[in-house]
């Protein structure tokens, strides 16, 4: 199964971003995000965006992430911390290059981001 959201350009209606989330056979769920440079200009909107996916993760049953913060993305290790992001210790040295972080899904930071999709936000 897979669940996702877009964003796109109001004037164009182009794909300026996007939050998938792909639940594997083997039960490990993986997630891509990539908004470029949009995440300054619009980080309400992205946030709100996503937030619906991340309440699918969370409703399916997923109760922690493994999130690897891009070191080649401006922002990434701050929405990784943002989100609960803990470093586990671990590290990719390949791309994407950055450490490993563990999100729990139960945390004060993900609850708050879900309860955007819950009052229709996102």
């Amino acid at each position: 199964m897979i669940v996702g959201n877009a964003m796109v350009e109001k004037a164009t209606y182009m794909p300026v971003g996007f939050c998938v989330a792909y639940f594997e056979p083997c039960g490990t769920t993986s997630i891509q995000a990539s908004f470029a440079n949009y995440f300054r200009t619009w980080p309400k909107d992205i946030m709100q965006g996503m937030a619906p996916v991340i309440k699918r993760i969370f409703d399916a049953g997923v109760t922690e992430l493994h999130a690897i913060a891009d070191e080649e993305i401006e922002g990434a290790i701050d929405l990784v911390r943002w989100a609960g992001g803990e470093k586990t210790g671990d590290r990719s040295d390949a791309p994407p290059i950055g450490d490993v972080y563990r999100i729990d899904m139960n945390g004060k930071p993900m609850q708050r981001w879900m309860a955007l999709a819950e009052r229709g936000n996102g």
